[in-house]
């Protein structure tokens, strides 16, 4: 009886082991791949249960994040390629005197170069050049997947 009670019990727990990593990776999937023109995803109280319910198992669609170009410090567009033929916008501003070094900013996941702005202001008002970027699949880059051994092998070293 207990045999077979500790047997059921691994059963289910090997069951739910599985199944939440099946969700794991659905998540994972959707949190590394960003759509260009799609609406942002649902607050959970705008969503129905079965919008909840997907969003829980499978996880959420998200837009590729926008650009603002609010950037009031004199600058240019760069744009990098990749080795695999990807174009990554970037904003360089030189420094207005003679420089202190440079700066090279990258932004948050699933964010864009712009919401970086006050920051590499402030970094220029000092006397720094400033360069920002959009990762792959972010802002105004090409790509829709993005995970951190793209940027890191691919992206951030062509910089």
């Amino acid at each position: 009886m207990l045999n077979k009670l500790l047997k059921r019990i691994g059963v289910t727990l090997l069951v739910v082991f599985v199944l939440l990593n099946i969700m794991a990776a659905f998540h994972a999937y959707k949190f590394t791949h960003f759509y260009s023109n799609i609406p942002a995803p649902l607050k959970p109280e705008q969503m129905s249960f079965t919008q909840k319910a997907s969003a829980i198992f499978m996880g959420v669609k998200f837009p590729k994040s926008k650009v603002v170009d609010t950037f009031l410090v004199a600058h240019e567009t760069v744009n990098l390629i990749t080795s695999d033929g990807l174009k990554l916008e970037s904003w360089y501003a030189k420094s207005d005197s003679i420089a202190k070094g440079s700066v090279i900013m990258f932004h948050g996941h699933g964010a864009s170069k712009s919401g970086q702005i006050k920051e590499a202001t402030a970094f220029h008002n000092m006397g720094w050049n400033v360069f920002l970027t959009d990762f792959r699949a972010h802002g105004n880059s090409e790509g829709e997947v993005y995970t951190k051994s793209f940027c890191y092998f691919y992206g951030c070293k062509i910089s």
